[in-house]
């Protein structure tokens, strides 16, 4: 499993570097790729039987989802005065 995740994080940021030209697009490869460090670090914690780990997938989650609420609402915006959200 944790080569699975090496795997998508590597396959999903390859696919950001080369599709980069809608902005919303860019946002969720970014929100996958925050996934899938949590998926990776739960493995980690799992493996090594660490409690930690879970407190810092909390965090990692709780700074996706401000990622995503923030992206968004700057999308927004650049569409209302651009008419347009390509980079």
């Amino acid at each position: 499993m944790f080569f699975l995740s090496i795997f998508l994080f590597i396959f999903i940021f390859l696919a950001a570097i080369i599709n980069y030209t809608n902005v919303l697009v860019l946002l969720m490869y970014l929100e996958l790729l925050l996934l899938i460090v949590n998926l990776f670090v739960q493995f980690i914690t799992v493996y090594t039987m660490n409690s930690a780990g879970i407190l810092f997938v909390t965090v990692i989650l709780c700074v996706a989802a401000c990622e995503s609420s923030i992206g968004l609402a700057l999308a927004v915006s650049s569409h209302k005065f651009k008419a347009n959200i390509y980079l």
